[in-house]
């Protein structure tokens, strides 16, 4: 991650993440975010994330 970027998640904030991710009516983009974010509070880099959501980082706008 950044250095400079933190992301604080709350308990309740994790168990709304983590119930959006368990709901499988969820829209598989908002699953997607929430398991990004559930990540990196785990303490995962960015390797380590694309590998395990299967998606790449964006391109860096000029």
């Amino acid at each position: 991650m950044r250095t400079g970027i933190n992301i604080i998640v709350t308990a309740s904030d994790r168990a709304r993440l983590e119930a959006l991710v368990a709901a499988r009516g969820s829209p598989q983009k908002h699953v997607w975010r929430a398991r990004i974010i559930l990540l990196t509070d785990d303490g995962l880099g960015t390797v380590a994330i694309m590998a395990a959501t299967g998606k790449s980082k964006s391109p860096t706008e000029n």
